[in-house]
């Protein structure tokens, strides 16, 4: 039996969902010496989501053990304001039981990967 190791990612780009453009992209800046026109600050909300495909791989060379493929799926969301910047991550969303990886060439050392994971993180803008 060939098991092929491959891995599958993918990601939806976070945007903007009052604007509908990415969330990374670049403001234009007014040219030095430009009259001042500064707009209030705006919060801008944003969403994203992904996926990790793992195929059925072999944990060492001796190929008697197989992991298992599996799949996880994450969520993501953002504020942006003039202050703070919020951020809230969900990392593999069912809860889904994995290895994600075997160690040192052994069969029986393997990995579990994360479970349901919740993240949020916080920035000031001083």
């Amino acid at each position: 039996m060939n098991v092929k190791k491959n891995t599958y990612r993918a990601l939806l780009l976070a945007t903007s969902l009052a604007s509908a453009k990415p969330l990374l992209a670049q403001e234009a800046t007014p040219a030095a010496g430009a009259a001042d026109s500064t707009l209030p600050a705006i919060a801008v909300k944003a969403a994203a989501g992904g996926a990790q495909f793992q195929s059925a791989r072999y944990t060492s060379a001796s190929d008697a053990v197989t992991l298992p493929s599996f799949v996880t799926f994450d969520l993501g969301a953002g504020y942006h304001g003039k202050n703070v910047d919020v951020a809230l991550t969900l990392d593999n969303l069912f809860d889904r039981k994995y290895f994600i990886a075997a160690h040192g060439n052994a069969d029986m050392y393997n990995m579990p990967g994360a479970p349901r994971t919740l993240t949020v993180s916080a920035r000031w803008h001083m």
